[in-house]
């Protein structure tokens, strides 16, 4: 359903073995929640890190990877799956945002 999705959750529980460290490799994002500045800025920076790949910007030829998404025709795009195909001609993709619908038409 999501699939680039990132759970928050404690630091101390990547410590547990086999499980923390299962937890680590799918892609959590693991706070410290001694001081709260420096947990945010730690969340920010890991959040970035785990979701930087999501957007592709405008959509251009080539490979797209299952939970990428793309700007096409003005509408906002995401692969369901593996794909080289243009947004729109195939069940590949799944339309996100619809051309026109950005708040501003009261529509």
């Amino acid at each position: 359903l999501f699939p680039q999705s990132a759970t928050v959750l404690k630091r101390e529980l990547i410590l547990i073995p086999v499980v923390g460290w299962a937890m680590a490799r799918v892609g959590n994002i693991a706070v410290e929640r001694g001081d709260g500045a420096r947990a945010l800025r730690g969340l920010v920076k890991q959040a970035k890190a785990t979701l930087a790949d999501v957007d592709q910007g405008v959509w251009k030829d080539g490979e797209y990877k299952r939970g990428q998404a793309a700007t096409f025709g003005g509408s906002y795009w995401l692969a369901k799956r593996d794909t080289s195909s243009k947004p729109g001609t195939d069940d590949s993709w799944r339309l996100i945002v619809k051309r026109g619908q950005d708040g501003k038409d009261r529509k």
